[in-house]
This record gives C-alpha cells, structure tokens and sequence, in this order.
C-alpha cells in the first residue's frame, strides 16, 4: 500500500506522516480496515504497550483533507485488545470488528465488567465501545504545530469512548444521528426577517412550530445576476418560518423569527433572499389559529450555519431527597476556533473571544423503554438554563412526572429505569443539544454525580 495506494502522500507537505510509509510496526495480520464519507480507519497493534491497540485515521475527503495520518487507542485506555476472547479485564476490545457510521460514529465490539463506575451485576456485559471521530469542538488533534514529517504525531485523541449494549446498538443503528432517537431534520442557512406582521405570526407559533410560507409573485429578473431558477426541485422556492429566541444566559441576541428553506435540497444548493429583499409571503396551507395567510416580510440578514452545536460535558445529578433532577452543560468555543458571525460576532468589528457556543437552544434527553421504544424524557428551550459560570449552564428539572411529551412518568420509573447506573445502560440514555437550524450533537462526556445513592433495580442478562 506505499505505491500507487496513497499517489498524494508526496504533496502532503511538511507535517506528513503515514503508518503505512514508516518503518515502525504498525500492522499485523489482525489489522482491520473500515471506511465511510472518505475517512479511513486502521486497527493495529501499539507498539509501546504490550495487549493495546491503536487505530490510525484520515481524513481524504476533497477540500477538508487532513495532512497526516492521527491515531487514538482503540477503545479506553486501559482495554485490553482480544480476538473475539474473554481475557477477565474490566474493558475488552476485539479490534477486528471495527467499523464507522456514516455520521462519524466509530464503533468497536467489546466486553465491559465496570463502566463509569459501576460494576456490572452480570458478569461481563457484551456489547459496543462507541466514540466519535473529532472531539466535540471538531478539531484535528494534535495542532499542526506539534506534527513533525515522517514522524507518529506526538499525541492521538483523547475523548471518552462509551459504551453501548448489542440490544441498544441495534435500536440506535435504525437513526442517522447516534444518540438521537428521532429524525433530524436540519439546514445549514437561514435569514432573520422583520415586517409589521413579524410579531402576529410570531405570537401563533410556539417553537416547536412551523410556518410554511412561499413568495408570492416574486420578480426574479429584479434581482442582479441571479443565474439559476428559483428552485431545482420545485416550481418555486418554499420557506419555513421559526421562533428561535436566544437565552439570557448566553448573551446572545434574540433571533426572533428566522427563515430557512422548506426543502432541504434546495438548503444544499440554492441562496435564500439578499439582505434587505422585501418579499411577500403566502400560507402554503392551512395556516395556525391567529397566524395572518399572507404577510410582507424583509430579510434582515443572511446567515450560515455548518457545525453542530459544541458540548464537551453533561452532568445529571439526581436528587433523591428534594425529588429533583439538575441538568447542566459545558460549552468551550477557543479563542482559535473556526467559527462564524453567528457564534462570535462580526470578526471586523468585535474580537474573537472564548465563550460558548451560542447556537445552543435546546437540549433533550432520549432513552430506550423495555419494549425498545424511542421515548423522549427531556425536552427546554435553554432559556431555561442559569448561567453557573465557567461556561456551564444549569437547570432544575422539577416536574418531573411527566415525559417531554406530557405522559405520565412517575419518579420511580424515572430514577430506576432510565437514570440509575443500570438503568442508564439498559435504556441507552442520551443527552442532545441541537441548535437553533437543527444540527444536533451529544456531548463529549457525560457524568452522573453521585449525590446520594439511587436503589438499583436486579440487573437482568442483556442480549
């Protein structure tokens, strides 16, 4: 694979390693090789730690290529790598069954005896280690700065891996983005609009709804070097209208109403309206009580959003005595990140700053019932987060007899089944941010603090 295999290795540059051109021990015959959306992965033995695996990455997709290849352990660090064996430690790892989900999800099978401190009753559990391929801030690691010609980067990723059960994985394979059990349905631009009947439809929907809204009459020729049709899939471009109002706590500001492309293909392809376009809209059907059927928008400003929303840590803390659940999240945006206007301001006018990711506005907690359903238990707006300071954020879940969609939960049934340690692991528990285009992350870790001890319902035997 040193020939014709890698044609562009010569032009990597300065920075340029590759596993498969050194003459460290990278590869053995147990050596696996999984692939999707042009990213390469390859187990191999770790050459410094006897019984530990590595797995060697890349990035070849046209315009975001990486420069050299990077590595990370496969599975936590301290598991031990068998070919499909029980080798009596507490995380095990079979390297050959390596693969990589279309969302950048790696997966490894494996066995778990302890997990997050928790020691399972079962002894031992199989099931999948799970992490994805960038931390949750999306940045290679290490910094181009540290990477050196022809030689191992100095340092590989270092994010958690998690741990997920056969029965799970297979419920969370039937959705494209793993941790979210729901479709998602997100766009990468949109346009804050403003008009006398802004605040009318504005006051009819609630966030968890759309208006479908299309121009009426629009005189495409009055627009300079517009050089395409209105739309290539339909006779006319289609838009969705959304209240998405930022949180206190972040600082950000009050987007209001935005508009996005009604067809995600046309998201894909085609620009949404100029700033300062006067545009008169039309319901496309039945519009919601109180929302007018025709009103006369203009588009404030137009904005793109590509990243998914940036989490490094979740905690849950259950609190048995006062009945109450308290969610918080941590999001770090570096001073270096490659971010946009949306999530830092205009860079022209006010200087890059650390802070957190000010696309969040919502956050929801998915999990498994018994019968392998999809339930949704969490579901606020992040406005109802308090800023606790060091970028974190933080709410008090109290009514929590119900799920996220009004059914009745029960407090036992919640602490039990879905947020004690076994609990967590049978249900397949996930937290989700998703910001305010429907782009949607997990964070990089989660922890469950300890605050008093939940009562474990037996552990049963998972397939």
């Amino acid at each position: 694979m040193q020939g014709e295999g890698w044609p562009y290795y010569e032009d990597w540059g300065p920075k340029a390693w590759c596993p498969f051109k050194s003459a460290g021990n990278y590869f053995d015959d147990t050596s696996r090789m999984a692939v999707a959306k042009q990213v390469v992965l390859v187990t191999g033995p770790d050459p410094k730690y006897e019984g530990q695996s590595l797995i060697h990455s890349m990035n070849f997709s046209w315009g975001s290529r990486d420069h050299t290849w990077r590595w990370r352990r496969c599975g936590p660090q301290d598991a031990i790598s068998a070919q499909g064996r029980d080798t009596g430690h507490d995380h095990i790892v079979f390297p050959g069954t390596i693969r990589i989900r279309d969302d950048m999800t790696i997966l490894v099978e494996g066995l778990a005896r302890e997990y997050e401190g928790y020691r399972f009753p079962t002894d031992p559990v199989r099931g999948w280690w799970y992490q994805k391929y960038l931390p949750a801030d999306n940045w290679e690691v290490p910094a181009p700065e540290y990477c050196e010609k022809d030689q191992m980067p100095p340092v590989g990723y270092t994010h958690p891996w998690r741990f997920i059960t056969d029965r799970n994985l297979m419920l969370a394979d039937n959705f494209s983005h793993f941790g979210t059990y729901d479709s998602v349905n997100s766009r990468s631009q949109f346009c804050t609009i403003s008009g006398p009947y802004v605040r009318e439809l504005g006051r009819s929907l609630s966030p968890e709804e759309f208006a479908d809204l299309f121009p009426e009459d629009t005189q495409w020729e009055d627009i300079e070097d517009r050089l395409r049709p209105d739309s290539l899939f339909e006779p006319r471009i289609t838009l969705k209208i959304a209240k998405r109002l930022l949180p206190v706590p972040f600082g950000g500001r009050q987007f209001g109403l935005i508009a996005m492309h009604w067809d995600k293909r046309n998201d894909d392809l085609a620009p949404l309206y100029e700033a300062g376009s006067p545009i008169v809209l039309q319901s496309k059907g039945p519009h919601q009580d109180g929302a007018p059927s025709r009103i006369e928008i203009s588009i404030s400003k137009h904005y793109r959003k590509w990243s998914p929303p940036v989490v490094q840590k979740a905690e849950i803390d259950v609190d048995m005595q006062g009945r109450k659940i308290i969610i918080s999240f941590q999001s770090i945006l570096k001073l270096e990140h490659r971010s946009d206007s949306l999530d830092r301001g205009k860079v022209r006018r006010v200087p890059r700053r650390q802070g957190p990711d000010r696309s969040i506005w919502r956050v929801k907690m998915y999990a498994f019932d018994k019968e392998g359903k999809p339930v949704l238990l969490f579901n606020k707006d992040t406005s109802e987060f308090t800023d606790a300071g060091d970028y974190t954020f933080k709410h008090e879940w109290l009514d929590t007899q119900n799920d996220a969609n009004g059914k009745p939960l029960g407090w036992d049934n919640l602490v039990t089944n879905y947020l004690s340690p076994q609990g967590r692991i049978d249900s397949a528990l996930s937290i989700v941010f998703e910001d305010l285009v429907g782009h949607v992350a997990t964070p990089e870790s989660v922890i469950f603090v300890p605050r008093s001890r939940i009562s474990q319902r037996p552990g049963r035997s998972l397939p």
